[in-house]
């Protein structure tokens, strides 16, 4: 049992920190989410600033707010029955917040049981919570079954291009007023009370980009589009962990980086799950994070590394599995409407920031925007997979009006399930295939994927096609994969994204948007 005493001062000393000793905070999407009557669950990568969106929540409900960060030494031992002693000591503290607490709850998972005080307060009690904790046991799957249907999951990512440019711009000119700065950057995710997802990305890149000041177009067009660009180089370089993108000299950020990876890979995955097979996790991790924005086919990597030290297939699909739900790397599907062909081709592997993927050539720039472009995609929500007919295609991307989490379709119920069934079902046919490791794997991705090619109410499909520059060798090949993927969706334009190229033309019968990656992850048309 914690002390009310101690409770009262680590509510007082965080409030003097976040008030005082933390620096300007860049504004985030999932700071403005509201969803009365549920617990909001921020889960997400390690680094990623899951923390720093308390700290804004915060500050912007500084009389009725109360922050605990559960790895703080001075709450070891902390049960759910502290939670009450809690609630008492910041009664005592600010009597007049009854009835309308914000509670601010880092790194939950160390509480257990702590799902059914969340659920009591925000049905009973008026009152607002927020919390964060690792991915792995955040998810929705993984969270007590007392808070199921009561929660409000939103996924964290690293920065976006549109937040790394605040930052940037901010340590050079000074931040001013968060809000101000929403606006005249458009921010994108701007939900709301009582608004749907997708309404609250429309209203929020509405506003933004109806509320642009002179200097934002100046960013994307005018005199400071060449330092947009420069700026956004450094981010295809380094990614969005915001520490890296404060950290001054590039040996910093490398450091940084290594450090991630390092905590990460044995937090997150070899202690979490007790991943002990070292050569498998070592060869595999290299192929994630080497083979990015490429297909990957587990079947082939067993038969190339099955005679180069022990391991069974089944474990090698659970390592594959724990990599994913990790969120380290996600794993892109191909777009059909057969679950069997889906579960039957390789995936598509993207790691969850730039910063962390390998590069070893300077052929992999194209790659890199391609990774760019899904983890922009997933975080604005909607269903991706890639396209593979006769010809491909980067991206399709599938979503519902009103969707809640376009990540939650990736990574969320089934996520793992039928295992065993999938790795040791009949091996003639998968030797003969050569894939099967999509099987068992985002269940909810794959569910209900009737498309009816765009024609049921409510679902809409858009094709993305990415290439470092178009030129008169590869411009035919990314045309025609678009405009066969536009085809099969029944839509009648798509887009390809390029480092600097700008234009539209007419393709049998298809509009094609080429447009630059930086200034589309912009918002700007």
């Amino acid at each position: 049992m914690i002390s009310k005493n101690i409770i009262k001062e680590l509510i007082l000393s965080n409030r003097t920190f976040i008030l005082e000793s933390v620096p300007e905070i860049i504004p985030r999407a999932a700071a403005d989410v509201t969803a009365p009557g549920k617990t909001v669950i921020l889960y997400g990568i390690r680094r990623s600033g899951k923390t720093f969106i308390l700290y804004d929540i915060f500050r912007g409900n500084r009389e009725t707010a109360l922050y605990l960060d559960f790895e703080d030494d001075r709450l070891a031992g902390f049960t759910a029955a502290d939670f009450a002693t809690v609630q008492d000591a910041f009664l005592e503290l600010r009597p007049d917040a009854a009835g309308r607490i914000v509670y601010l709850f880092d790194e939950i998972q160390h509480v257990p049981g702590w799902e059914r005080f969340c659920r009591r307060v925000t049905e009973r009690e008026n009152a607002g919570v927020y919390v964060t904790g690792s991915s792995s046991k955040l998810m929705p799957l993984e969270v007590d079954t007392a808070i199921r249907g009561r929660a409000w999951s939103v996924a964290v990512f690293p920065f976006s291009f549109s937040e790394f440019l605040r930052l940037r711009l901010g340590l050079r000119q000074g931040l001013g007023q968060g809000q101000e700065l929403r606006q005249e950057l458009g921010l994108r995710l701007g939900l709301r009370q009582g608004q749907g997802l997708r309404q609250g990305q429309e209203l929020g890149q509405e506003q933004g980009l109806r509320q642009a000041s002179g200097e934002w177009q100046e960013i994307l067009y005018g005199t400071k589009k060449i330092e947009t660009k420069r700026f956004f180089a450094e981010y295809a370089q380094w990614g969005g962990f915001p520490e890296t993108a404060l950290a001054a000299a590039p040996l910093d950020k490398t450091k940084l980086l290594r450090e991630y990876l390092r905590a990460m890979f044995f937090r997150d995955l070899v202690e979490r799950y007790g991943m002990t097979n070292i050569p498998l996790f070592d060869a595999l991790s290299d192929k994630l994070f080497s083979s990015f924005a490429t297909r990957l086919s587990l079947t082939a990597f067993y038969r190339q590394y099955k005679d180069l030290f022990p391991f069974s297939k089944d474990l090698l699909f659970q390592y594959f599995h724990h990599f994913e739900e990790s969120m380290l790397i996600f794993a892109v599907r191909k777009f059909s409407e057969s679950s069997y062909k889906r579960s039957r081709n390789p995936v598509k592997i993207y790691p969850a920031d730039t910063g962390l993927c390998r590069r070893v050539a300077s052929e992999d720039a194209g790659r890199i925007l391609e990774n760019i472009v899904f983890i922009e995609l997933a975080r604005r929500g909607g269903e991706v997979f890639y396209f593979e007919e006769k010809q491909e295609c980067d991206f399709v991307v599938k979503e519902e009006e009103g969707q809640k989490l376009g990540l939650e379709q990736m990574l969320g119920e089934g996520l793992g399930q039928g295992l065993g069934e999938r790795t040791g079902e009949g091996t003639g046919e998968e030797e003969s295939t050569g894939e099967g490791e999509g099987q068992g794997l985002g269940e909810r991705q794959r569910q209900g994927l009737e498309l009816g090619k765009g024609e049921r109410q409510g679902t809409r499909f858009a094709a993305f096609q990415v290439c470092r520059e178009l030129t008169e060798e590869n411009r035919a090949r990314e045309t025609a994969g678009l405009t066969a993927a536009c085809r099969r969706l029944e839509v009648t334009e798509g887009t390809i994204l390029t480092d600097d190229q700008e234009w539209e033309e007419d393709a049998e019968g298809i509009k094609i948007n080429v447009r630059p990656v930086w200034r589309w992850l912009l918002g700007a048309a």
